[in-house]
């Protein structure tokens, strides 16, 4: 059984960022949300041996409506939750809402400082009212003397950005968040879009030599990451990992099947020995960090 699991509460958003399926509304799949019923009967055949649950994959997961609740439903099972927010939604209310629900871990993205640069990204965001909402959900916590969740500003960066990071990583020390994070840019078609890659090779997944950009990652035949883990999308098909954005490669459904009949399948099987031969004939992972550590 998984020791990690991602499952997905929607993959709507309300960014069209420039580097996101979600944000570019191009996915093949279905569009849709989580309900609660479907997290009880995935959870409650995984949380013996669940270490760390990410209720996270695409979209915005504080976009769904029980949010809160399925939190707090999974909370009260004794399983770690983290998710990640663009930060649009943390009105006081929401806030309140989270810190009752128990969620231990809140990754809030702030990919600049200033709007100009953040919104290069982040189209149809506002970095003004991402420093409201991280404002709201620190005096949440306080209204209730809670120590979560962890507030996590992270940093996508990007050429466009990297010179507001000691601007963010200032605000982030001076309103008191737990923790500030950098977080390499996945850039598609990384070797045309050439722009958008860091001056600052240590904060790029992306490396030129004489024949190119490539990534910076050997791609040896193993991944950690798909042998413990795996990503549940909304409607319940899992797949291999974070990286499967548009569930390509579906290994079968957990509404319908076990997860231990999924996990332990005939596809993912054959999805393990592939990237046991050669990983890096699999496009998913192509682009992908894993084996590699960047900061």
């Amino acid at each position: 059984m998984p020791y990690f699991m991602s499952i997905e509460p929607t993959n709507h958003c309300n960014l069209g960022c420039t580097e996101c399926p979600s944000g570019l509304k191009e996915f093949s799949r279905a569009m849709g949300n989580v309900d609660l019923n479907s997290i009880q009967k995935i959870t409650a055949q995984v949380k013996a041996n669940l270490i760390h649950l990410i209720l996270y994959f695409q979209g915005e997961p504080t976009m769904v409506k029980d949010f809160s609740e399925i939190v707090a439903h999974l909370v009260s099972q004794k399983i770690f939750v983290s998710t990640s927010t663009n930060g649009h939604y943390l009105t006081p209310r929401k806030c309140e809402e989270i810190v009752k629900s128990g969620l231990q871990h809140l990754i809030i993205s702030m990919d600049g400082f200033t709007q100009e640069v953040y919104e290069t990204y982040r189209k149809q965001g506002n970095v003004e009212k991402v420093k409201i909402g991280i404002s709201n959900l620190i005096e949440a916590k306080q209204k209730f003397k809670s120590k979560t969740p962890l507030i996590d500003i992270q940093m996508v960066v990007f050429a466009h950005n990297e010179h507001e990071i000691d601007l963010v990583r200032d605000f982030s020390r001076k309103i008191k968040a737990d923790k500030f994070t950098l977080k390499s840019a996945q850039i598609y078609d990384y070797e045309e879009k050439t722009h958008l890659i860091p001056s600052d090779k240590s904060l790029s997944r992306y490396i030129q030599d004489e024949d190119g950009w490539k990534i910076n990652n050997k791609l040896e035949n193993e991944c950690w990451r798909a042998q413990s883990g795996c990503v549940v999308t909304w409607d319940g098909f899992m797949v291999p990992c974070c990286f499967d954005k548009d569930a390509t490669y579906q290994l079968g459904n957990v509404l319908e099947d076990s997860v231990d009949e999924v996990f332990q399948g005939e596809k993912r099987q054959k999805f393990l020995q592939n990237i046991q031969s050669n990983r890096k004939a699999i496009d998913i992972c192509t682009n992908c960090t894993e084996g590699k550590r960047i900061f």
